[in-house]
């Protein structure tokens, strides 16, 4: 299960870690790897995702088929996905997707 902290918790979290960092001494990377983590889950900040990266998914308006390697968490719209692929000589696409557009591919 996801831990969510308040913003100003990860925020005092974080600056905590770097003063130690700054210090030179009494630095925890197991902290440092928890704060990270954190950013991430920040309630009111990040929401939960539907879909992993590296998953594979279509989008169900163009059949475009990829597999995410971005996401992304705006404040006013939806969670996006950057799906990439390869045309049809080989070269690298990429394109960014709603949420609402995609859904997972049953291997």
């Amino acid at each position: 299960m996801t831990e969510y902290i308040k913003k100003q918790d990860a925020k005092n979290l974080i600056a905590e870690i770097h003063a130690k960092l700054a210090e030179g001494f009494g630095y925890d990377f197991a902290e440092a790897e928890k704060a990270l983590k954190l950013m991430f889950t920040i309630q009111g900040d990040a929401s939960i995702f539907k879909f992993e990266m590296g998953e594979q998914v279509i989008d169900t308006i163009t059949n475009y088929i990829g597999t995410i390697t971005a996401r992304a968490n705006y404040l006013n719209g939806e969670n996006r996905y950057l799906l990439e692929n390869k045309d049809t000589t080989g070269r690298p696409i990429e394109w960014w997707y709603e949420e609402s557009r995609l859904e997972r591919i049953n291997e």
